[in-house]
C-alpha cells in the first residue's frame, strides 16, 4: 500500500519568560539562541512515513509567521 502525499507543519511552542522553562538568560551568558532541540516532534517526525513533507518551526529561534513562509 503507497501512503499518499501528506504535508505536514510542525510547531514547538514558545516558552514565556515567566515559565520554569525559560532559559533566555542561560542563553544569553552561552551565546546560544536556544538549548534545547524538539526532539519529541523530531522523533514524531522520522516516524511519518517517508512520502510525506514535513515542516518543523522551533517557535524560540524565530517567528511564526517568517519561519513558515520562508
Amino acid at each position: 500500500m503507497t501512503a499518499s502525499l501528506c504535508r505536514v507543519l510542525m510547531v514547538y511552542p514558545s516558552f514565556h519568560a515567566e515559565s520554569f522553562w525559560n532559559y533566555a538568560e542561560v542563553c544569553n551568558l552561552v551565546g546560544a539562541r536556544y538549548p534545547a532541540a524538539p526532539l519529541g516532534l523530531i522523533t514524531v517526525a522520522a516516524l511519518l512515513p517517508k512520502t510525506w513533507e514535513v515542516r518543523l518551526v522551533d517557535r524560540n529561534a524565530g517567528d511564526l509567521i517568517k519561519l513558515v513562509l520562508c
